[in-house]
């Protein structure tokens, strides 16, 4: 599959492995959290993905725009955590500049 060795794939997937290094960090009690980003993390690769085996300019438009609301779903999500004192400032700020990346690679995409 061509769309694997895009740009946008590669950093949607090196964001969902580093939210995974992240989370499996967090303390118990923060459950809610982790499945937010477990699945937010996977709807941007699966959006993506999806939207590439589409045909059609509107429905592949449709799943790129499902992809990148799930970026920013993360973006809040982390805000979250460093407000939760669950991450530091600096991989906020680490994660908050490749999910802004992110948004702006699929915005390319419609």
């Amino acid at each position: 599959m061509k769309y694997r060795k895009t740009k946008t794939y590669k950093l949607a997937m090196e964001v969902l492995i580093r939210s995974k290094d992240n989370y499996k960090h967090w303390p118990r009690g923060n459950g809610y959290l982790v499945d937010q980003i477990r699945r937010a993390s996977s709807s941007v690769v699966f959006n993506l993905a999806e939207g590439n085996g589409k045909r059609g300019k509107k429905e592949r438009k449709r799943f790129f725009r499902m992809a990148k609301a799930s970026v920013c779903e993360m973006a809040a999500i982390y805000d979250v955590a460093y407000h939760l004192e669950l991450i530091d400032g600096a991989e906020d700020t680490i994660m908050q500049d490749k999910l802004d990346h992110l948004a702006a690679l699929l915005e390319l995409y419609q």
